[in-house]
């Protein structure tokens, strides 16, 4: 895998994968990774040295957390989908380098928004499920 450096999008999806290997953090021309509907609980580290990845997709997994080095060092990353996983809203905002990345995130959609264009996902959200957003949203 260490091999394919050029290699920019990746689609796991419906694998039933338990992990990702170290070895992708290796492949750093990677935009975008699809590694949703499988059973990963946990993350490797070395994908913080994916430092033009956009969009990591992750949804139905097993997910509890997320390396604080991806949002530390995945300057480029500005849609993080964690649609039913059981990692919380509250867990996510308590990870270092979090609120850039939500500025990233916010920035990017709002530009869609005011262009009339919306991402695939068909609306804007905080990349996990609302009902667990709105309870930890500030009132």
């Amino acid at each position: 895998m260490s091999q394919l450096t050029i290699l920019q999008q990746l689609d796991l999806r419906n694998n039933s994968l338990k992990e990702l290997p170290q070895e992708l953090g290796c492949c750093q021309s990677l935009l975008e990774i699809d590694a949703a509907h499988n059973q990963l609980a946990a993350l490797p580290n070395q994908l913080c040295r994916l430092h033009s990845l956009r969009t990591f997709l992750l949804d139905s997994n097993r997910l509890t957390s997320v390396p604080v080095e991806i949002f530390q060092d995945c300057t480029a990353l500005f849609t993080l989908s964690l649609h039913n996983n059981p990692i919380t809203a509250a867990a996510l905002r308590d990870l270092n380098g979090f609120n850039e990345f939500d500025e990233r995130r916010r920035k990017k959609y709002s530009k869609q928004m005011d262009m009339h264009v919306m991402a695939p996902s068909g609306g804007f959200d905080e990349g996990a499920d609302a009902a667990q957003w709105q309870h930890w949203a500030p009132r």
